[in-house]
């Protein structure tokens, strides 16, 4: 069953993307007591006996990105998990004279190592493959040496090449940006914690003016967790810009039907009382706006339908009957029910639902069989 998974872990992101034979992950952070590695676990595959992920997307190296690594490290180093490729962004914070870099989590500080492990091996097969990809690689460059379905596709947004610890951009300007699409899903844009700096500098003018159609996407998950940094420099000019902010220009190169929201709460409907962590109400001004003047929301539909908080719940879309369908509040239980039921009602079309449950029953007749 192919599906992609967003956790409820607070403010960060920790999504599943996959089907029986393929897991990929992109970033990793806590939900509640459960670190990362407990709460993907169980969604390991098996690959020579090992968990497995196939590949490990970080976007960026904060610790709400990349949280709980240095148990995954230590499941790398004693053999018993097998992390295929791992993608980041080809940003050393250790190597950055910039201020928010020092003092980096320790989370983080355990991902460079792997990565700096990896850098080393000059013939590397599964399990110790890497890469830093760069504006406009595809899934050809980005998952060689893996085996990934066919109808998976992967275009990356940003960032550039030349721009890493040494430019004038900072770890969250240079966020993995990526559009992902999995069997006509219509896209799903990962926007990481990117700026409007980095969207109004390169992004736009370098890349989505010509290619206007490339970061369309059906579903979008929130840039930075709905922080007011998506549309412009300070939270001021964001939430009093006349008659948009500067990156508000954004949302129509996205043209998405629906975001996700990762983050602690739902937006703020007036006013961010705190001052503090994102969601923003500045942001969900703007956000608002777009989605009356191009999807017909109505003002009063203050938290849209259309619009899904992982702060109420994990946020799961599957692939079932050739659609895709997404649940606000899935459970972790809910396939294991979906996999019992369906395994119930495949014995009962061939008459051997006694083998399973003890019962006996007719055989059903299926319409299409």
């Amino acid at each position: 069953m192919k599906r992609i998974l967003h956790f409820s872990v607070g403010k960060g992101n920790c999504s599943l993307i996959g089907d029986e034979n393929f897991v990929m992950v992109v970033d990793l952070n806590s939900a509640g007591d459960k670190s990362s590695y407990d709460l993907l676990s169980p969604h390991f595959r098996k690959r020579n006996g090992k968990d497995c992920i196939d590949i490990l997307f970080v976007t960026h190296g904060d610790g709400d990105h990349c949280g709980g690594f240095v148990k995954f490290k230590e499941k790398i180093d004693d053999g018993s998990l097998i992390i295929g490729k791992i993608i980041h962004q080809g940003y050393d914070r250790n190597k950055s004279d910039k201020e928010g870099d020092k003092n980096p989590p320790d989370d983080y500080i355990s991902f460079q190592k792997e990565i700096d492990r990896r850098e080393k091996i000059k013939n590397p097969n599964f399990g110790d493959l890497i890469y830093a990809p760069k504006n406009d690689d595809d899934e050809s460059i980005i998952f060689e040496g893996i085996t990934y379905p066919n109808d998976l596709t992967l275009l990356m947004i940003s960032p550039f090449d030349g721009d890493d610890e040494t430019s004038d951009y900072d770890v969250n300007d240079l966020s993995l940006v990526f559009r992902l699409n999995f069997d006509n899903l219509g896209g799903m844009l990962y926007c990481g914690d990117s700026s409007s700096k980095y969207w109004q500098d390169k992004i736009i003018p370098d890349y989505l003016d010509n290619n206007s159609d490339n970061a369309k996407s059906k579903y979008c998950i929130i840039s930075h967790h709905g922080s007011f940094s998506f549309f412009g420099g300070t939270r001021e000019e964001v939430r009093d810009a006349d008659p948009s902010p500067d990156n508000y220009e954004a949302l129509d190169y996205l043209n998405s039907e629906q975001l996700i929201l990762s983050a602690i709460s739902k937006f703020p409907l007036n006013g961010d009382s705190d001052g503090g962590d994102p969601p923003h109400y500045a942001a969900y001004k703007w956000y608002h706006k777009w989605f009356r003047d191009n999807r017909n929301v109505k003002s009063d539909d203050k938290h849209p339908s259309a619009w899904h908080y992982t702060s109420d719940g994990n946020v799961c879309l599957k692939y079932e009957n050739s659609k895709w369908t997404i649940s606000d509040d899935w459970k972790e239980d809910d396939d294991k029910k979906s996999e019992n039921a369906q395994r119930i009602g495949d014995l009962h079309k061939i008459g051997s639902l006694n083998i399973l449950t003890g019962l006996t029953a007719p055989m059903t007749h299926y319409h299409g069989l």
